[in-house]
This record gives structure tokens, C-alpha cells and sequence, in this order.
């Protein structure tokens, strides 16, 4: 009856699929209503740009229409879900896509909605108090790849990682030294690997730094039904309580 998508360039193949089906289900843009951030590439080429310039590229149709390759997910940074507010959108939007496809049960895909979003301000309430003593200095923490900047936005916490936001792309050694530079600059000690990552370019940064490994994050997929990321909310909470065990020393 409908079709499902994160939006946010994710689903790069998402057009071509749409029409080779030949379909006429309606698609529901789970993020359509979230306040995207740039990739971390696109906010540094703009910064190179003249801001005089008349900057009329339109960014959201780009975004929608012109990055069809499976692995680039265009100018803005889809990993919205890292966010507990923009999943509150999430959760909204997909019920109101529900209930234009079955109005018939709308009552009840509302009142599933409001109990969900319930649940996700009360595990926001939970995670801010673990993140509350630590100092904002402190919250430096290194991952596999460029997935957590909706986490690190909502919890002022600084990512540091050596690749880019596609698990494919490949780290550069220049890369990589830079990323062990600011390391230990920063005094940075929560290393992380990812559950979507090889975990080989973790492991040369702690060899190289010293730092032990703090844990797995869950970026771009959940755990099994028994693992600590089953859920969407389990997700959200293993993450953010392994970060600030690791930022806090415990």
C-alpha cells in the first residue's frame, strides 16, 4: 500500500526502483520534516566558496532527484534517525502518511504515535542526565565513519572520524595521521568501532594512540533481537550511555 524511505538522499536507488516497479503506491518521507545538516564535505566547500556568489543551487532537490548512486548520499547528511528529536518527526510523518493511506484506522496510528513519542522524550530526558556532568570540553569521542552528527549536535559531543559518511569510502593514510594528530591534541580517549565498519581502521588508531577500544556503536543498523541494539530506543540508549561511560572514565 505505501512505501517507506528515510529520505535525505539515502535511498539514492529509490527513484529508479520506484519507477521500474511501476507501482503507484504513495511514498512516505520519513524525514521530511527534519532540519537536515550538511555533510561535513559540503559545509567545507561552501566555506571555500565567495559568499557573494548568488548561492541558488537547490540543495533538497539535488538531494531528492540527482544523487543516484547507491553510496553518495549528495549534500546533506541523512543519518537524521542519530537524533532523538528528529525521530520524534519521524514518528509523526510516518503516522500521517499512514493515515492518509487507511484514514479508516487513523485513530489508532495516531494514538500508537503518541505513545511512541512518550516513550522517546522520556529515554531524551534519561540520556541528558547521563551527558549532564560531563564537561563540554570533554566530549570528544572517535568513531569508524561520519554517522553521528545529529548525536553530536543534540549532546554537544565533537566526532572525530577518519572516513567519510559511506562505510565504503576509504580512509587515506594522510587521513588517518591527521585524525591521530588531533587525537592527541585533544586528549580524546572514547574509540569506538561500529557494527557497519570494519573494525581494522579502529584498531590501528588505538595500536597507534594507545586508547582502548570503548565499545560498538550502532550507526546505519540495529543489533540482533538478543544484542544490546534491538530496538530503535535500545539503540539510542547503548549508544549514548557507552559514550558518556567512556567520556566520564567509568
Amino acid at each position: 500500500d505505501l512505501i517507506l524511505v528515510n529520505g535525505l538522499g539515502f535511498e539514492g536507488f529509490i527513484d529508479r526502483l520506484v519507477e521500474a516497479s511501476g507501482t503507484q503506491a504513495p511514498v512516505i518521507i520519513a524525514a521530511r520534516a527534519v532540519e537536515a545538516l550538511e555533510t561535513a564535505q559540503e559545509a567545507h566547500e561552501e566555506g571555500e566558496h565567495d559568499h557573494s556568489h548568488d548561492h541558488s543551487h537547490d540543495h533538497a532537490h539535488d538531494n531528492a532527484h540527482d544523487h543516484d548512486h547507491d553510496h553518495d548520499h549528495g549534500p546533506l547528511d541523512p543519518h537524521a534517525w542519530q537524533s532523538l528529536d528528529a525521530a520524534r518527526l519521524y514518528v509523526a510523518q510516518i503516522a500521517e502518511g499512514l493515515c492518509d493511506v487507511r484514514p479508516q484506522t487513523c485513530a489508532s496510528f495516531e494514538a500508537n504515535a503518541g505513545a511512541y513519542d512518550a516513550r522517546i522524550l522520556a529515554l531524551q530526558g534519561e540520556l541528558e542526565a547521563l551527558m549532564s556532568p560531563i564537561p563540554r570540553e570533554a566530549r570528544i569521542v572517535i568513531a569508524s565513519h561520519d554517522a553521528f552528527a545529529y548525536l553530536a549536535r543534540d549532546f554537544d559531543l565533537t566526532f572525530l572520524a577518519a572516513q567519510g559518511l559511506s562505510t565504503d569510502a576509504q580512509a587515506s593514510a594522510a587521513g588517518v595521521a591527521s585524525l591521530i594528530d588531533q587525537i592527541r591534541d585533544t586528549g580524546a580517549r572514547a574509540l569506538f568501532v561500529e557494527n557497519v565498519s570494519d573494525p581494522r581502521l579502529v584498531e590501528q588508531i588505538a595500536s597507534e594512540t594507545g586508547l582502548s577500544v570503548s565499545g560498538r556503536l550502532y550507526s546505519d543498523a540495529l543489533s540482533g533481537p538478543d544484542g544490546p541494539a534491538a530496538t530503535y530506543l535500545d539503540m539510542m540508549r547503548n549508544n549514548v550511555s557507552l559514550i558518556a561511560n567512556a567520556l566520564s572514565g567509568s
